[in-house]
């Protein structure tokens, strides 16, 4: 029961739809069957009502399934969080979110201890979640191994199944992945309960980070944040990017991104190092 409720919370995004849709498939098995043995209760329709349940559960279904439409027709495909949700949001994505997760060019401020209990530690937590790819510029490297690294093996071991997170360094420096020095983390790519995929889209600018901190090194966090959904164009550019990098080897040349696809062979003028060495 637990999977069925997951997999129809995944399919839709408004919480009143997917009600509909549990309520309704209830109707139609009560309709068919006559009695449904729940943990709590035993469920029964006398015969007179079964065509009635099962006329109010299709009604039901095709009303949760308009909600859902109509609520995702109106809802932008990208709008920016709230700076108060920021945390919280990415928090509870990486606690429930399924299938892989992509990380593009991010400050690494996020995964560095205490911050990756918050941040990094609940994906990896998260039996769910197959993969977590990591691509980043060669600079952050020293941090990555020195902060991060230790603190993904010890919670990998601590979940005793297979290793999950990749990490892959790039070259970024002569490379113009995007304008304005995008940074990004993609969830739900190959979700396993068809659930719909959603970029977390920031930038290397002073009104889009601030530097904080960690260790006693300066880090960047982000201090504003968009969320980009499939449809826009933004998340067709996205989507270049993690099948341009998210390799396993780094020696590769990837396809440059020229308006959202990729042109193989190019080869883009130098532009300033969007991750400085020491900001993560």
């Amino acid at each position: 029961m637990k999977q069925i409720i997951d997999w129809i919370t995944g399919k839709f995004q408004q919480p009143l739809s997917a009600l509909f849709v549990v309520l309704g498939g209830l109707l139609l098995l009560l309709g068919i069957v006559t009695s449904v043995p729940l943990p709590f209760a035993k469920l029964e329709v006398p015969d007179p009502l079964r065509t009635t349940a099962i006329a109010l559960g299709i009604g039901f279904i095709v009303f949760a399934v308009l909600t859902e439409r109509s609520f995702l027709m109106s809802k932008p495909l990208i709008e920016e969080i709230p700076v108060r949700d920021i945390q919280a949001r990415g928090k509870d994505f990486a606690a429930h979110c399924d299938g892989e997760m992509h990380w593009f060019n991010v400050p690494l401020g996020r995964c560095i201890p205490p911050h990756f209990e918050q941040f990094l530690k609940p994906a990896i937590d998260n039996d769910r979640v197959t993969r977590i790819v990591f691509m980043l510029d060669q600079t952050v490297k020293p941090t990555w191994d020195q902060l991060i690294a230790p603190a993904v093996k010890e919670a990998e071991l601590a979940t005793r199944r297979l290793p999950k997170v990749t990490v892959l360094f790039h070259d970024f420096k002569n490379v113009a992945p995007v304008r304005h020095n995008m940074a990004f983390k993609v969830i739900n790519i190959n979700s396993l309960r068809g659930s719909k995929p959603e970029a977390h889209v920031f930038f290397y600018d002073e009104s889009w980070m601030r530097q904080v901190s960690i260790k006693g090194k300066n880090e960047l966090l982000p201090q504003r944040m968009l969320s980009v959904k499939p449809g826009s164009e933004l998340f067709a550019e996205i989507k270049v990017l993690c099948d341009s990098y998210c390799f396993e080897s780094s020696h590769q040349d990837p396809p440059v991104v020229q308006n959202g696809r990729s042109a193989v062979g190019t080869q883009p003028g130098p532009v300033p190092n969007p991750a400085p060495a020491t900001d993560g």
